[in-house]
């Protein structure tokens, strides 16, 4: 093997015999730096080597600082130091957003499922194919938005409340000693479920009778049931809606909260990463629907019956 200091004595006498322009004797310096670098028997590097003058590559790899300062901060701990109330105002905020941003994405399916749950609809249309082409035929694209306005307004402010009461019934019932943790969630979700359906059932009643064909805006349904029925008309769907709503909420807490717990316990992390959060709550979304379709059809013909005699229901 070729003697390292040999190979770097005749670097240096290269270096005295060439040119002593400024540009050949960067290249030459730094053709030394590499080679007795790279001829070391050490992996780490030598006391006496200015590593400050090294590659860049050696100065990353022995100059960075270690990856837990690069780490971002736990969510968890940040968590802990918050308030009830704080993490109650949390959850009100994005259960806000993330309502929002549902029930406006999926209200074509909603109002496509409302006119397929309506009396009637079985002679009217054939499949929800059907029922997709003859809605498009006689309103075009807006008529998968009936009553969207009222959804913007209703799911925003019932969300945030469902959430924010959900979370708060979740950290008051966590500090009670003798409450059996299993039904923390369930309870919570009963929680919010109650005091949500305040704002939830007003909304839903205007919504499913204007996807279910009575004309007119969101504003001047809401002024027709009140001339009629008074404040007292927009609760005449409260028993329906809550016989739906409570266990619909109470099943999808739950199952999202024991599906979050059972994929932390499984992959043995700190906290759930968003695609794992998406995917529990899709499932658990769907344990949910599947189990309260019959008493969602109840709600949908209860509070789609006045106002709409038969012939003026429209496609």
């Amino acid at each position: 093997m070729e003697n390292p200091n040999r190979k770097s004595l005749s670097l240096i006498h290269s270096i005295s015999s060439s040119s002593h322009s400024h540009s050949d004797f960067n290249s030459l310096f730094s053709h030394l730096n590499t080679t007795l670098i790279s001829s070391s028997p050490s992996p780490s590097p030598s006391p006496s080597t200015n590593l400050k003058f090294a590659s860049a590559s050696l100065e990353t790899q022995f100059n960075k600082p270690p990856r837990s300062w690069l780490k971002p901060p736990n969510s968890s701990a940040l968590l802990k130091n918050l308030s009830v109330f704080e993490r109650a105002l949390i959850g009100a905020g994005a259960g806000g957003l993330a309502g929002l941003f549902t029930y406006v994405c999926l209200h074509p399916l909603d109002t496509i499922k409302t006119k397929l749950q309506t009396k009637g609809a079985s002679k009217i249309y054939d499949n929800t194919l059907d029922a997709v082409v003859k809605t498009f035929q006689s309103k075009g694209i807006l008529g998968f938005y009936s009553g969207v306005s009222a959804v913007i307004v209703g799911s925003t402010a019932s969300s945030a409340i469902y959430f924010g009461t959900c979370e708060l019934g979740k950290s008051v019932l966590s500090k009670l000693p003798d409450f059996p943790s299993v039904l923390i969630p369930p309870t919570a979700g009963a929680m919010g479920n109650i005091i949500s359906s305040a704002i939830m059932v007003p909304k839903e009643l205007i919504t499913q009778r204007m996807q279910a064909g009575a004309k007119g805006r969101s504003w001047e349904v809401l002024l027709s049931i009140l001339e009629k029925d008074g404040v007292l008309g927009l609760y005449a769907g409260y028993s329906a809606t809550l016989l739906r709503n409570l266990p619909a909420g109470v099943l999808s807490y739950s199952s999202f909260e024991y599906l979050k717990a059972a994929v932390l316990i499984k992959s043995e992390q700190p906290n759930l990463e968003p695609f794992q959060s998406v995917c529990c709550g899709a499932l658990a979304g769907a344990i949910s629907a599947s189990l309260t379709t019959p008493l969602d059809v109840v709600k949908t013909r209860f509070n789609a019956r006045k106002d709409l005699p038969p012939g003026n229901f429209h496609p």
